[in-house]
């Protein structure tokens, strides 16, 4: 292939968005379908139910056709890919992991899966009876705590007050009496104040683990 035949491919692949794609049936007919597709380079991935045709197809015989193209209504102008490739069904996580990375890129849309049908996707295409079970503790954890999820990815914040990413420390100027408990307790220097006066906590230096909120008697440090 010359450069200027790989920068062609590459250009069309990066033009569009779908694909029309050919497996081999058992009876020996092709079976033609349109996906959508997005590609690291020359290999293109594209999403469908473990259960289908395509799988099925592909499973029997890895070999496969599949055009892309513009839809034009002057036939002269047509320009485009058809090429005869190999194919085969992603097993591994990391490589469909990889592959949801480049098609939620290319079709934002993906982003915008719930967490039930991301769950729902596991349980009906994973290949053992483990893996058909390994979404239900997701989703019982979302059927009963769905405000702690919700709080966590939307808000970035921890109502329990656990996380250290998603937490800050710091001493309610009400309460503070001054007393230096605090500053005393905490290992990382991360407390200033002076004698009777408010103590400030530096959240740069603030390594969250707690000890001065313990270590208060009058519920001066708090959570955010």
């Amino acid at each position: 292939m010359t450069p200027a035949t790989k920068r062609f491919i590459l250009g069309q692949l990066k033009a569009h968005r779908n694909m029309s794609f050919a497996t081999v049936r058992s009876d020996g007919y092709p079976q033609a379908t349109t996906v959508g597709y997005a590609n690291d380079g020359l290999t293109l991935y594209f999403v469908c139910a473990r259960d289908s045709q395509k799988v099925r197809n592909l499973r029997r015989s890895p070999k496969v056709s599949l055009t892309v193209n513009k839809d034009l209504a002057n036939w002269r102008k047509i320009t485009g890919l058809s090429m005869g490739a190999t194919a085969k069904v992603l097993e591994r996580p990391s490589d469909t992991k990889r592959a949801f990375a480049l098609l939620s890129r290319k079709f934002k849309e993906m982003k915008t899966l719930s967490a039930e049908d991301l769950a729902d996707t596991v349980t009906q295409t994973a290949l053992c009876g483990l893996g058909k079970t390994a979404a239900n503790p997701v989703l019982s954890t979302l059927r009963y705590f769905r405000e702690e999820y919700e709080a966590h990815i939307i808000d970035n914040k921890c109502p329990a007050g656990v996380c250290k990413a998603l937490i800050e420390y710091y001493i309610d100027p009400e309460k503070c009496t001054g007393c230096g408990t605090c500053k005393q307790a905490c290992i990382h220097n991360a407390i200033t104040g002076e004698k009777k006066e408010v103590h400030v906590i530096n959240t740069d230096l603030c390594q969250k683990c707690g000890i001065c909120r313990s270590e208060c008697k009058f519920e001066a440090i708090q959570v955010s």
